[in-house]
């Protein structure tokens, strides 16, 4: 106990190691890559020092946060991927969680100046069609569907939809 005690001396320190941990068990959820884990841990303390997460829930921020940064990364996860490892970890519902993400979500983007692009379907056709154990010409077939697709049918329809749509 007193080992424990001596590694985190403020309470700053304290949450910083138990949300690190949480953040952990987040990304495991979620099958997410190490160095996505380094890059919400390097968010998380961003916007710990802007002072962004006074009264609000850590499990939240950062779900919000893994989001962002799996935008940014172009690392396939929806809202409601992430909604739903929230949901199974906090026990609260997916729909109460996905609000909360998305309320977060939007303010970190304003506050920490982020831009983050609209995901492509192209980003989820490699997933989906491992998912459904596809070939690999069959994979091929529908990548360059993708790119013959409209530009403007891309930003109006969901990316997921559009890969769905794609591979089948």
């Amino acid at each position: 106990m007193w080992q424990r005690r001596s590694r985190a001396s403020s309470y700053g320190e304290k949450s910083l190691r138990d949300a690190l941990l949480e953040l952990d068990k987040l990304c495991e959820d979620l099958s997410l890559p190490k160095g996505i884990r380094a890059e919400v841990s390097a968010l998380y303390r961003r916007v710990k020092k802007a002072g962004l997460t006074m009264g609000r829930s850590t499990w939240n921020v950062l779900a919000a946060l893994t989001f962002l940064t799996c935008r940014l990364r172009k690392v396939p996860r929806t809202e409601f991927e992430v909604a739903h490892a929230l949901a199974t970890r906090t026990d609260t519902q997916e729909t109460a969680a996905l609000r909360s993400i998305r309320n977060l979500t939007k303010l970190f983007k304003g506050r920490l100046k982020l831009h983050i692009a609209r995901t492509l379907p192209e980003e989820y056709v490699d997933r989906f069609a491992s998912q459904l154990n596809l070939s690999r010409p069959t994979t091929a077939r529908a990548h360059t569907i993708c790119a013959i697709l409209p530009e403007r049918l891309k930003q109006t329809k969901p990316a997921t939809l559009l890969a769905a749509a794609v591979l089948y």
